[in-house]
């Protein structure tokens, strides 16, 4: 399979590296799934590399891609005179890293990844793969500051808070949910249509919750998504716990914009067996997800940070993630819907916009929902900032179980912050 960047022109101005004068000297930053493919499009082009870095302790030590993986520390005692590529999206903390220690010699993995042939690549699913690379490419743009093709790359619409599982380190808090529920299905497809008018047009829609596969009516939702010709892509993400029925089916089939892509939690996932030759035999798009590992979700807290640290956090937070949809309410990330429900952040500040406001004329809504979307692509964090740890690489240095199950409902372990503004 060949991958092509879809819009290679945004990097059209920008000076593409040779990395084969590196050969032999090259250490690749993120011994993760980006550094195994830039290991892979690497050795097809007959470029030598010597190691990856990794700031995970638990894979300092060990082999990856048939290197080994060694600590910033060592990185810089050993190989302070190599050629160094960031092989991670986490790519302004290793680059901040790298400045506080006065190391210039690094270049970014876009040139290696813009096209090139999967061949015999099998670290991980490739159909996956195409996802993070495009993920990876969305928060390059953002971060070279380069020109967008869309105001929002993906909205992610959590039709439900029910769930079939508590995973303790859900990053949409659903253990913490007292009264789950589904959204009414007319108004998640007028609330995605309001957005598409403010945002023209998006590469994903995404359908989630909770567990999207409970609620009811998610069949009328993808058949009334597959008439919006401004959505690139259809996505149903779902934990395999639920076979899916057959309106659903029939709305998925014989259409190469949707997919069906399922998490697997290994013996959770318990209709896995029934869900993929199901979706075979109907001619689905689907990806399987094979978890190995979650790291520590956000935490909830009084933080006392500064503006600058604020930005910088909501920046990282911001790399690649899209608009959330929830009741038709608009938010920058997947930790407050839910939050926010649950009063533990307060319906009032920033931290969302209500699309589904009767106050203003079409143009007026339409203006204020684009000015917000677009806040995502800017440093002007929300209130709830100042209380949440955020996405950093902090969280990645924290492994976690997969997909641990809680015994009941989860509560927060502090006073609502509504108390202590």
């Amino acid at each position: 399979m060949i991958y092509r960047y879809e819009f290679p022109d945004q990097f059209a101005e920008l000076e593409q590296t040779d990395f084969s004068q590196y050969s032999g000297n090259l250490v690749l930053w993120g011994a993760g799934k980006l550094g195994s493919v830039t290991a892979h499009v690497l050795k097809q082009k007959g470029i030598e590399a010597l190691a990856f870095v990794d700031m995970l302790p638990a894979k300092q030590g060990t082999e990856f891609c048939g290197l080994k993986v060694i600590s910033p520390e060592a990185f810089l005692q050993g190989h302070k005179d190599a050629a160094l590529i960031i092989t991670t999206v986490g790519r302004d903390d290793v680059v901040q890293w790298l400045t506080d220690h006065s190391f210039v010699n690094w270049h970014d993995a876009w040139p290696l990844l813009m096209e090139f042939d999967f061949g015999d690549y099998s670290e991980q699913n490739q159909m996956y793969m195409v996802r993070m690379i495009d993920y990876y490419f969305r928060t390059m743009v953002r971060s070279l500051n380069l020109k967008r093709k869309h105001l929002a790359d993906r909205l992610r619409v959590m039709v439900t808070s029910q769930c079939s599982l508590r995973c303790k380190e859900c990053c949409a808090f659903i253990p913490y949910v007292k009264h789950p529920r589904n959204d009414d299905w007319e108004q998640t497809v007028s609330d995605i249509k309001t957005f598409l008018d403010a945002a023209k047009s998006v590469q994903e829609v995404e359908l989630l919750g909770g567990e999207p596969l409970i609620h009811p009516y998610l069949s009328n939702i993808v058949a009334a998504l597959k008439n919006e010709p401004r959505i690139d892509q259809i996505s149903v993400i779902t934990n395999g716990t639920i076979l899916p029925e057959s309106a659903l089916i029939d709305a998925l089939k014989a259409d190469s914009r949707t997919i069906f892509r399922i998490s697997s939690y290994g013996n959770l996932s318990s209709r896995m067996d029934d869900i993929v030759p199901l979706l075979q035999h109907n001619g689905i798009r689907y990806e399987i997800i094979d978890y190995k590992t979650w790291y520590k979700n956000s935490e909830v807290k009084l933080l006392n940070e500064t503006d600058a640290e604020l930005r910088k956090k909501f920046n990282c937070c911001m790399e690649g993630c899209g608009m959330v949809s929830w009741r038709g309410k608009l938010f920058c990330c997947l930790t407050l819907p839910f939050l926010v429900e649950e009063g533990i952040f307060p319906e009032a500040n920033d931290n969302f916009y209500d699309m589904r406001r009767k106050d203003l004329d079409y143009q007026q809504l339409t203006d204020e929902i684009r000015d917000y979307i677009d806040r995502s692509n800017t440093d002007q964090y929300v209130d709830a900032c100042r209380y949440c740890t955020g996405k950093s690489t902090a969280n990645f240095k924290q492994p976690v179980s997969v997909a641990e199950q809680a015994k009941g409902l989860l509560e927060m372990p502090m006073p609502q912050i509504n108390e202590k503004r």
